[in-house]
């Protein structure tokens, strides 16, 4: 019977074969992260979508870092609530928000930390709308997927999230 060199079920590693190992995260290397560095202030772009829910969409243009916030209404609290959410998460990643860009939120000019621009009436922020597509693409992608006729609040929630996840991970 000839002896074969695949290995059946499970086998410790022999000294030769070790592998290194790394004191870095994998995923985010030098090469995901060379540009951040240069980066301090940033643009968001924001806008209000629903699917099965109302929700704050926010990209930012310098890093393409993409976010959705759930929102039980759209009253100026709601929202400054939101968008600082939002704000916190660059912040404590060494980033400022100079400018929030957003086509309907002239309600808080002059009460958030940074500057707010809205577009004129009738006009859209052309960044924000694109990824609001690609999010409620993405998002209808994961709702069809799902053996259910109908869904908990939570669970659209997170269905509407975790698109977001996916497209904030580095490319290769």
């Amino acid at each position: 019977m000839a002896r074969h060199e695949y290995v059946h079920g499970k086998d410790s590693q022999r000294e030769d074969n070790k592998k290194e190992t790394c004191d870095c995260a994998p995923f985010y290397s030098r090469r995901h992260t060379r540009g951040l560095a240069k980066i301090q202030n940033v643009n968001l772009c924001v806008d209000i979508f629903y699917f099965l829910g109302l929700f704050m969409h926010t990209i930012c243009k310098g890093i393409r870092y993409v976010t959705a916030e759930p929102l039980p209404n759209e009253d100026e609290a709601t929202l400054k609530k939101a968008l600082d959410k939002v704000c916190k998460i660059f912040e404590s990643r060494g980033f400022k928000v100079a400018v929030i860009n957003a086509d309907q939120f002239e309600c808080l000019k002059g009460k958030m930390r940074c500057g707010v621009e809205c577009v004129a009436k009738g006009e859209h922020q052309p960044d924000v709308e694109r990824s609001t597509r690609t999010q409620e693409e993405h998002t209808r992608t994961v709702v069809q997927r799902v053996p259910f006729l109908k869904f908990p609040i939570v669970m659209a929630e997170s269905a509407a999230i975790a698109p977001c996840l996916y497209r904030n991970f580095p490319n290769k």
